[in-house]
């Protein structure tokens, strides 16, 4: 390793505690992960929820509880969906990180439910449900002024959501970028009926060739947001 640069590491993180972060974009996350005195839920310990409410035993005097129901009804040798609603509380103990493609999750989410905004002067990224925040709970009022603060502000902008994405163009695109024939011919009977993208996912794990997949859309995906920010004259870093 040169010994100039192993210098300069040693000198920029060698004293750095745990708390600290450089990078300005994950320290805004952090800032809002953390409380006023420097704790948070920690992602391994304690009862994670749904949206981290309140947990609960007894259900007197509530008007609304959440609760998560694992069942795989349904399927046939394929089960799985009985973990849903485990994982969907243990991604609310984790946090919003991903230290490459930064605005790639927002993208990721988009779905007939999520939408993803982008502020065109800061940079911000907020994920709302589509829905209507005129009446909402007391858990949904935080959300809602998220809401509230988008609509007002004209910087805001919504980013591309599944359909201009467009998932299964790039499955197929994945396809034929294969030089295995076997294998391409094998994926594209895959996606050619129902269940599609069951089926992909399947055979992509049989085939060897899951990694090279997340790979190809990833890819994809940046390129969609690249493509989206210079429409939009937003500045893209390529880190």
């Amino acid at each position: 390793m040169d010994e100039k640069k192993l210098k300069a590491l040693r000198e920029k993180y060698g004293q750095a505690g745990g708390d600290v972060v450089f990078d300005p974009k994950f320290k805004a996350v952090v800032d809002k992960l953390f409380k006023d005195d420097g704790s948070r839920s920690l992602p391994y310990g304690g009862l994670p929820t749904f949206m981290d409410l309140k947990h609960v035993e007894d259900f007197a005097g509530l008007d609304v509880a959440v609760i998560g129901v694992p069942m795989d009804l349904g399927v046939t040798n394929r089960p799985g969906a009985r973990f849903g609603p485990r994982a969907i509380r243990g991604i609310e103990r984790i946090g919003p990180y991903n230290h490459a493609l930064e605005i790639i999750p927002e993208l990721e989410m988009a779905g007939t439910e999520m939408l993803g905004y982008i502020n065109r002067k800061t940079g911000e990224l907020i994920t709302l449900r589509d829905g209507d925040f005129s009446s909402t709970f007391d858990f949904e009022e935080e959300e809602a002024e998220l809401a509230k603060a988008v609509e007002d502000d004209d910087n805001f902008i919504q980013l591309p959501d599944q359909f201009d994405i467009h998932e299964y163009a790039i499955m197929e695109r994945f396809c034929y970028s294969l030089e295995d024939e076997r294998i391409q011919n094998a994926l594209l009977r895959a996606i050619s009926g129902r269940g599609a993208f069951r089926s992909f996912k399947d055979r992509i794990a049989e085939e060897g060739v899951r990694d090279d997949w997340f790979a190809f859309r990833d890819g994809a995906l940046k390129k969609i947001a690249a493509d989206f920010l210079e429409f939009e004259n937003i500045p893209f870093v390529d880190e």
